[in-house]
């Protein structure tokens, strides 16, 4: 590193209190990404600045084959034309985003496959799909093909303070449901609960994301293959040399997925070896594109959207180099450098300090004292001290490191 000696990493308990921190120079970086609402004052205090990057990753709707009547095709085909990705991407997001389709995000431009299976958002379209599928009392009393009541559903999400993203676009994904004729809400827990409940295939639906590796190959086959370890969806064939070694044993139950979904999840483990076993990197990215069309045709998951990680920065660092959608990584601790300059100060505070009683004809002794609106203490203060009406001797100087003067 040029001047990079030292990294201090402090926790916070909430954004707020982190942003308060960057605002006030304790601390140099966020590296988490920043609700919309906090990027126009992040930009416009002179102490602060944000970097906009493309995220590798996605957030998705996953739905569990495991339970009924998540294991229905139709299902989660209906389910995906009540998602309204516009309005989680323009008003949850505040436009920085974009609406999700497949399963590598656009950040991998020639690996994303822009021309996957999408389910626009019309509620009508999401009935016919119901009805086609073998459902009745569709917009009443949801029945499954089976004949068996539509049972209770709970879409989980984590809550507010982690994310508020998410919770809105579940309200709103549940609402539009209800519509159909399901008992459904939408329930935030914890972040560390709500993987919990994934990783057991304890959830009906759930949104939560991915932060995506450096192999594009393995991005699409190693979360979404039949037999990856990271499947918490239950898409896989049943009695199959390619079901999943995993999962296929918990609750005593493999998968409940119907035909057509165990179908293409065997498609999209061979394409997923065509892939992997070639050096070619024209065939990888074919293969790659191809098994996220079926995986889009499939709907083990439904991409809501590719998220801009804005990132929160103090202005006394520059030359931040993005890598892989983070900004905090080994090039930009190699090459960020400081003008060790103290920050601007837009409002400051000063309090004189004096002893209570002055004996008369003898000097005494004061101090000044300089801080900012968060109560923190300005270093590099110039400080000039003069006095009308009393004995006062001149003196000017700056402040310590503890924003004193004397």
């Amino acid at each position: 590193p040029q001047e990079v000696t030292e990294i201090y990493f402090t926790l916070y308990a909430s954004l707020d209190t982190a942003i308060l921190a960057l605002k006030s120079g304790i601390v140099d970086h966020i590296p988490w990404t920043v609700t919309p609402g906090y990027v126009p004052d992040l930009i416009q205090n002179p102490n602060t600045d944000i970097e906009s990057i493309s995220d590798n990753g996605y957030f998705y709707l996953a739905f569990n084959m495991k339970r009924e009547p998540m294991n229905y095709l139709a299902f989660r085909k209906a389910v995906s034309h009540t998602i309204d990705k516009e309005t989680i991407v323009e008003r949850y997001m505040g436009g920085y985003g974009q609406a999700g389709d497949s399963s590598q995000p656009p950040f991998w431009t020639d690996w994303y496959n822009s021309s996957v299976k999408i389910y626009p958002f019309d509620v009508e379209l999401a009935k016919a799909e119901l009805t086609s599928g073998g459902f009745t009392g569709v917009g009443t009393a949801l029945v499954m093909p089976n004949g068996k009541p539509c049972p209770p559903l709970v879409l989980l999400t984590p809550p507010a303070d982690y994310d508020p993203i998410r919770i809105k676009a579940g309200e709103l994904i549940a609402k539009n449901l209800r519509s159909l004729g399901m008992d459904i809400v939408a329930k935030p827990v914890d972040f560390d609960t709500l993987v919990a409940k994934m990783n057991a295939f304890d959830y009906d639906m759930l949104i939560i994301g991915w932060s995506l590796s450096s192999d594009p190959v393995g991005n699409v086959f190693d979360i979404l293959g039949p037999m990856a370890s990271q499947n918490y969806f239950a898409w896989w064939p049943v009695d199959h040399e390619y079901e999943n070694p995993w999962y296929n044993t918990l609750y005593g139950i493999s998968t409940l997925a119907d035909q057509e979904s165990q179908d293409m999840a065997i498609q999209c483990h061979e394409l997923g070896q065509v892939a992997k076993e070639s050096f070619d990197r024209d065939v990888q990215i074919k293969y790659t594109k191809w098994g996220q069309g079926i995986v889009a045709e499939a709907l083990p998951c439904n991409v809501l959207y590719y998220r801009v990680n804005n990132y929160a920065i103090s202005t006394k660092w520059s030359n931040w180099i993005p890598y892989f959608g983070e900004l905090l990584n080994v090039y930009s601790l190699g090459s960020l450098t400081s003008a060790q300059e103290p920050p601007t100060i837009e409002a400051v505070n000063v309090v004189l300090n004096v002893p209570e009683k002055l004996a008369l004809g003898m000097p005494m002794p004061a101090n000044v004292v300089v801080f900012n609106d968060e109560g923190h203490p300005i270093e590099g203060a110039d400080v000039t001290l003069s006095g009308a009406n009393l004995v006062f001797t001149p003196a000017s100087g700056t402040t310590d490191a503890d924003g004193t003067f004397s």
